[in-house]
């Protein structure tokens, strides 16, 4: 199984074992809510979601190509292929957070 992520054309480090999570939403109408009798009233316009990806150990030049796919100031919208759960390549076109990370460094020894 395919288990790159690329990000328009650029395939990242594979992420951790189970590091993959995709949650979907939905987006509701504006008239969305509570009628006066509390019925619910509204229409599902679409149905979005949140990808989660994470790593295990990186070296310093994959956090680099990590960063530079996901914090391009000009081009705030991306294309990202990855498998989702149910073993599909998906495509999605999208925007993301600005990814963190934790620091490690260790000695030579």
């Amino acid at each position: 199984m395919n288990n790159n992520i690329i990000v328009d054309g650029v395939t990242l480090p594979p992420p951790a074992q189970d590091g993959i999570s995709y949650t979907p939403e939905a987006i509701w109408s504006e008239n969305a809510g509570r009628s006066g009798d509390c019925n619910f009233v509204g229409d599902v316009r679409a149905v979005k979601g949140t990808l989660s990806i994470s790593w295990d150990t990186l070296t310093y030049a994959e956090v680099s190509l990590i960063r530079s796919a996901f914090t391009q100031l000009g081009k705030p919208f991306f294309y990202i292929t990855f498998t989702d759960d149910t073993g599909q390549r998906r495509t999605l076109h999208c925007y993301s957070t600005l990814p963190s990370s934790s620091i490690h460094t260790y000695k030579d020894n």
